[in-house]
């Protein structure tokens, strides 16, 4: 789970990642520690949804945004089970965090 910053994640989660996700542990001549495991993404936005489509001022989806994060958990061979994002995270409407907590939940059932 993060926000989603400048169309990217957190310095520090990025930092994370690359101090954590190591040859010989995450991935690498043995099995790295993550294979199979299941992981998805949970991230908010302050953009509203209707930003996040082709055809918009940011011309990318929520989805095209997060492949850096997908790749990595798809490079350590961990299960990529999908991804949840909250938009308008600064001003969300009652439906829209209704919306979310349902795909997120649907999420971890998975």
């Amino acid at each position: 789970q993060f926000p989603t910053q400048w169309f990217n994640v957190p310095s520090l989660l990025k930092l994370w990642l690359d101090e954590v996700l190591t040859y010989g542990w995450a991935f690498g001549v043995e099995q790295g520690a993550l294979v199979g495991k299941k992981m998805g993404i949970v991230t908010t936005t302050d953009g509203v949804k209707e930003s996040y489509v082709k055809d918009s001022h940011y011309g990318f989806t929520v989805e095209e945004f997060l492949l850096p994060v997908i790749a990595t958990i798809k490079y350590i061979d961990a299960n990529y089970i999908g991804f949840v994002a909250l938009n308008n995270a600064y001003g969300p409407t009652e439906q829209e965090v209704s919306e979310a907590v349902k795909q997120y939940v649907e999420l971890l059932k998975k």
